[in-house]
């Protein structure tokens, strides 16, 4: 009995022995599942984070275009020019106080990655007569101008003026009395349009577009 003793207890450690790598196995194998579903856990935390962005992303591009002519007008200041501005679509007017002749003004608005406004939309015309008839006896310089051809409105990117988008308070008449030269430009005068001369100095409207390189406001 004592030999068969001796032959089992010999037996039961060698049984262990070989249990001991199939847990191991089995530990090795925890770790690597529960690190597969980490790094599953990680990515789906990037993938849901870089969809909030990207929702973040296109949700303003869409507020941004759906800007209607009600928005609201900003009171700031650049400089020492004291303006409004107000955002509609994919651009910005800026209505500056401080008054320049109209060659000045294009320069001041280009300087901003603009250029004098262009109307070419009852839309347009109604959001910009709306802000400049709240500001009384103020005239505004925009990108209009026949100085090229008497008679010939064009705007300042080369398109002739359609007449049946057109919103003159009176009939142009190139007055010469007070200058020689003639009235060459536009100004919003009282919410409409009048030919003035181009060496007077007024206020202006400056449009940027929002997307453009060059605009720095």
């Amino acid at each position: 009995m004592s030999e068969g003793e001796n032959i089992y207890q010999n037996a039961i450690p060698n049984r262990e022995e070989n249990q001991k790598p199939q847990k191991s196995h089995l530990l090795i194998g925890s770790r690597k599942k529960h690190g597969f579903l980490s790094l599953i856990c990680i990515a789906i935390l990037l993938f849901s984070l870089m969809s909030n962005v990207i929702l973040a992303y296109f949700y303003c591009k869409l507020k941004w275009a759906q800007v209607t002519v009600s928005e609201t007008i900003g009171n700031c200041s650049a400089g020492e020019a004291e303006h409004q501005h107000v955002i509609y679509k994919e651009r910005v007017y800026i209505l500056f106080s401080d008054k320049m002749n109209w060659d000045s003004s294009r320069i001041s608005c280009q300087k901003l990655g603009g250029d004098l406004a262009i109307i070419k939309s009852k839309e347009e015309h109604d959001l910009i007569s709306g802000l400049v008839s709240k500001i009384a006896s103020s005239l505004f310089w925009i990108g209009l101008t026949d100085a090229e051809n008497e008679g010939v409105w064009l705007w300042i990117d080369g398109t002739p003026l359609n007449k049946n988008l057109s919103w003159w308070k009176y009939t142009p008449d190139d007055w010469k009395q007070n200058n020689p030269l003639g009235e060459d430009c536009v100004v919003y005068y009282e919410g409409e349009w009048a030919d003035v001369s181009c060496l007077t100095s007024y206020m202006r409207i400056c449009e940027i577009f929002l997307n453009s390189s060059n605009s720095t406001f």
